[in-house]
């Protein structure tokens, strides 16, 4: 990152991005939503669901509540269609059209689901992935499709927000069994008033006025401000997101060959849009690529599709690279992540549907004759998948197209003239 000595910069981007940056998919709304629908969603014991699903039956538009179960919905005033609210481990609930009033306030039941024992007991863990894994292209999307979707990015220091910043993409998926890359434009885009990062500021501040100084030297016309995208591109951005679902980039613990170096177990049941889910547990047995995942995979037993996934990680730091953390008066640690993806059944397919990922570590600067530095970094990434469409669709003009290293506000293409006022969000 750009705060820290040049010499190891380099490496510190590196760790940072191996540790807190992590990658979900959301997607987003129609261009003729009209009609507004509020509320809140809570549990029996009224506490917020956050990130539960409000879509429609027929039609994979939707979008999401946010950590405090609240949200607004925008949708065609000429609705014909039940509107679905849903959440992992609760019992799906229905709204007709001539029902739907705002504010809706839904209230979500836990769903007990007991599935057979010998439908539970037909396979090991083990061979349920294998059977998931040699059902993708049963299960997911075979033809090419396309999703608008909502994008957010918060990174907070010390408990301060430094930066957030909101997207609408439209999203190619040119063959979403393939490694070939999806095709992103970016649509609408705005952020929050960022404010600096305290780590080793002083350091930062002497090097860009060194760097002004240099220029002046040379004649070159500087400004003395700094790359504020430079988190954005350490932590990757929302193009290296979406590439990290589990059929693109096959997870090490759905990956059929190192099935072995993972604990298995099969957990109970639980439920997503009505249909009963297997639940199955992991945990790493050894660390795999500096990671200690431990999570869950639900997985529908009747066709064998994932369903969602969730773990957390550790990351540990390699012993080679201690030596020159200690050598720079710098300490890494509690470094974890949690990543959860989750697919939406349409017509027998499932599609990319919420992705959540957050990463929180910290760091600190030794220093022999005054205070010690230290922050507290925490990073989150949304992407909701809100609107799918599966025809007349084509692929974003190369010039349109997102690239994650350039800067967000010279990428914005809005030929659908969008609006954020009709935007499907989650809230703030």
């Amino acid at each position: 990152m750009i705060f820290l000595p040049k010499i190891i910069s380099d490496f510190m981007v590196k760790l940072i991005v191996y540790c807190f940056v992590l990658s979900i998919v959301i997607a987003n709304t129609a261009s003729a939503q009209n009609r507004k629908l509020s509320g809140t969603i809570t549990d029996g014991k009224n506490n917020p669901v956050p990130f539960a699903a409000i879509t429609l039956k027929h039609q994979l538009i939707g979008t999401n509540s946010n950590e405090y179960g609240s949200f607004d919905f925008y949708f065609p005033d000429s609705l014909n269609d039940s509107i679905v609210i849903s959440s992992l481990g609760f019992t799906t609930q229905a709204i007709s059209p001539d029902k739907i009033s705002s504010p809706l306030n839904i209230r979500l039941k836990k769903n007990e689901i007991a599935l057979p024992e010998v439908v539970i007991h037909a396979y090991t863990p083990e061979d349920y992935i294998r059977m998931a894994m040699r059902n993708v292209k049963r299960n997911y999307p075979a033809k090419p499709f396309q999703s608008q979707a909502y994008y957010r990015e918060q990174l907070i220091e010390n408990n301060i927000l430094i930066n957030q910043c909101e997207g609408i993409f439209k999203t190619y998926y040119p063959n979403y069994q393939d490694t070939v890359k999806n095709q992103h434009q970016l649509l609408l885009y705005r952020k929050a008033d960022s404010k600096q990062i305290t780590f080793m500021r002083e350091e930062a501040e002497r090097r860009k006025e060194k760097k002004i100084r240099k220029e002046k030297r040379e004649g070159r016309d500087t400004t003395g401000t700094e790359n504020t995208d430079a988190v954005r591109i350490a932590f990757g951005g929302p193009e290296s997101v979406l590439n990290l679902d589990i059929i693109r980039e096959r997870e090490p613990f759905l990956d059929t060959l190192q099935l072995r170096k993972f604990h298995y177990e099969l957990a109970g049941t639980s439920a997503l849009q009505g249909k009963e889910l297997l639940v199955i547990s992991f945990a790493s047995l050894k660390t795999v690529d500096h990671l200690k995942p431990v999570g869950k995979i639900y997985l529908d037993p009747q066709s064998f599709a994932i369903s969602s996934v969730e773990y957390k990680a550790e990351f540990e730091i390699p012993v080679l690279i201690r030596p020159l953390l200690f050598l720079y008066g710098l300490d890494a640690d509690n470094l974890f992540f949690e990543k959860q993806l989750q697919y939406h059944e349409l017509d027998g397919v499932w599609y990319p549907k919420d992705f959540k990922a957050s990463g929180t570590g910290s760091i600190t600067k030794k220093h022999w004759f005054k205070s010690n530095e230290h922050s507290d970094f925490a990073i989150e990434q949304l992407f909701f998948v809100n609107k799918m469409q599966t025809e007349k669709i084509a692929p974003i003009p190369e010039v349109k197209r997102f690239i994650s290293k350039n800067k967000f506000e010279g990428q914005v293409h809005n030929d659908e003239g969008i609006k954020w006022e009709e935007m499907n969000k989650v809230n703030n």
